[in-house]
């Protein structure tokens, strides 16, 4: 990600960048800076959770510890536990598993590597349920959440840029399926001609200038977006500067998020939950907001809603709860007829009452499982028609 105003380039990969507000604060408000600004005794612990190295309105997560990927997940569950349990405990905790994400980038989303590992991320669900139990945190709302999807990339279905544009005359920012090409001086509508004929001939990708990328992906006042954005359609990628006996991955994802293989999966238990509610398909920014309302919290300006995730939510009223969240890198893991979905075993539990409680606005009853997306999505993610910038 390349910002002009900065003349820099964003990489997650730079951990110094990662602890740059200037990246992150940009008037977007995270669910750990909504919950530790309405309320001393509000605390939150990440757990390698994106975006919680860098402080967001001079805020940074109460509990934080630097990246440490060789660390093991029952490590990671057992820390965040303790945080819940300690003598000023969390009351929203973020849990980060990078996997199976980079299998599925290796091996393919529908590889015996990433099923593998799908059953070793369950039995790691069972630990947290076991641990829950153990600490007796009868109060817990769990999230299982994820990204994006993940799409089969074959060999076959790769475009060499070079084929079309010499890499002398321009820079990509972003890599695929979608490119962000930031043209060298006088080389622009060289490039987009070029680009554009081989998109007609070819079917594979779509090229637009930055202004006319259609709105539902908020690109046009978006100055991190550069001047001609390439767009490859499901299952297609592109190289440049290389050669395709070079190419090893397997699997992406970044697609249009209307795609079925782009969707990622919601799984919830607890006393805020109906007992094996399902939905239609909701937006990934509909989980702030229903955070918020689980939390008790008034939420930031954002453009989630409540209309669909409240199907899933028992009736209102006040009820003693604190919410743990675990995000798992991936979404997708295993093929089906009509998309790709997430396949978790989550066992019920029944709790006794822990010592240490909150009084939040939430809902009433047990641990219950809830388990979103088994079915195919009818709502069209990519449909919002508004515009935002990015100053």
């Amino acid at each position: 990600m390349y910002d002009p105003a900065f003349n820099e380039t964003f990489s997650f990969k730079n951990s110094t960048q990662c602890h740059e507000s200037k990246w992150f604060d940009n008037g977007g408000e995270p669910i750990w800076v909504t919950n530790q600004l309405q309320g001393n005794d509000r605390r939150t612990g990440s757990l390698f959770w994106p975006g919680t190295y860098a402080a967001v309105k001079g805020v940074l997560p109460t509990r934080n510890i630097k990246y440490n990927e060789h660390l093991p997940n029952k490590t990671r569950v057992d820390m965040i536990i303790d945080w819940f349990t300690a003598e000023y405990p969390i009351n929203l905790g973020l849990l980060y598993f990078s996997e199976p994400d980079g299998y599925g980038h290796q091996y393919g989303p529908e590889s015996q590597e990433v099923m593998d590992m799908v059953i070793a991320l369950d039995e790691i669900v069972g630990y947290i349920l076991n641990k829950t139990e153990e600490k007796d945190l009868d109060d817990l709302n769990i999230i299982i959440l994820s990204d994006h999807g993940m799409s089969n990339t074959p060999k076959a279905d790769v475009i060499n840029l070079d084929d079309y544009i010499h890499p002398k005359d321009y820079r990509i920012i972003d890599n695929d399926p979608v490119g962000l090409i930031l043209p060298n001086e006088g080389k622009k509508e060289t490039i987009y001609k070029a680009l554009s004929q081989s998109s007609k001939d070819r079917g594979k990708f779509e090229v637009y200038y930055k202004e006319d990328v259609p709105p539902q992906y908020h690109f046009a006042r978006n100055r991190r977006v550069q001047s001609i954005v390439i767009i490859m359609k499901d299952h297609y990628t592109y190289i440049y500067n290389t050669t395709t006996i070079k190419y090893s991955t397997n699997g992406t994802h970044g697609y249009n998020n209307s795609l079925q293989d782009m969707h990622p999966f919601f799984l919830a238990m607890g006393p805020a939950f109906k007992k094996r509610a399902s939905v239609e398909s909701f937006n990934n920014l509909d989980v702030y907001p229903l955070m918020c309302h689980i939390l008790g919290l008034k939420p930031a300006p954002n453009n989630g809603t409540l209309d669909i995730v409240k199907e899933l939510l028992k009736e209102e009223k006040q009820y003693t709860v604190v919410t743990f969240a675990t995000y798992i890198g991936i979404l997708v893991f295993i093929a089906l007829v009509g998309g790709i979905f997430m396949m978790a075993a989550c066992r019920q539990h029944r709790y006794m009452k822990r010592k240490q409680q909150y009084s939040l606005t939430s809902v009433p009853g047990g641990v219950n499982f809830s388990s979103v997306f088994q079915h195919e999505s009818k709502l069209p993610l990519l449909s919002d028609s508004e515009e935002e910038s990015t100053p």
